[in-house]
């Protein structure tokens, strides 16, 4: 995740899908891809996103990571922009989908996210085969 956050093609992808109303996923720390593009450019302002919580945040970069991480606060960082950061309990099987994005927390999220995600994908088929 580190590594794509300087990833010059991450904005532009990720604007492609949004302009495109592509399926897209971005799981754990993923939604600080959303941190990359500029306010003005920007087409999640106002979406829905959950992202590793705080808490959750804290927990892996203190005594997983030894606090060596380059992205932290990212919950901070999305309301900052204009998103509308939602979490669920620590450790809990969470996910939000708004439009064509599907985000969730942490590793537990799996089967909150595939649903979600199966849903968006089954929604872009059929607007596809119209």
């Amino acid at each position: 995740m580190i590594d794509l956050t300087y990833d010059v093609h991450i904005p532009i992808l990720l604007v492609y899908f949004a302009r495109e109303k592509k399926p897209t996923g971005l799981i754990f720390h993923a939604p600080s891809l959303i941190l990359t593009m500029p306010k003005d450019k920007n087409p999640y302002i106002g979406f829905k996103v959950n992202s590793v919580s705080p808490l959750e945040e804290f927990v892996i970069e203190r005594f997983i990571m030894k606090g060596k991480t380059k992205t932290r606060k990212i919950a901070k960082k999305l309301k900052a922009l204009g998103i509308k950061y939602r979490q669920g309990l620590p450790k809990s099987n969470f996910a939000i989908k708004d439009r064509n994005l599907v985000t969730s927390q942490n590793p537990y999220s799996g089967k909150a996210f595939n649903r979600l995600f199966l849903a968006v994908l089954s929604e872009y088929m059929e607007r596809d085969m119209k």
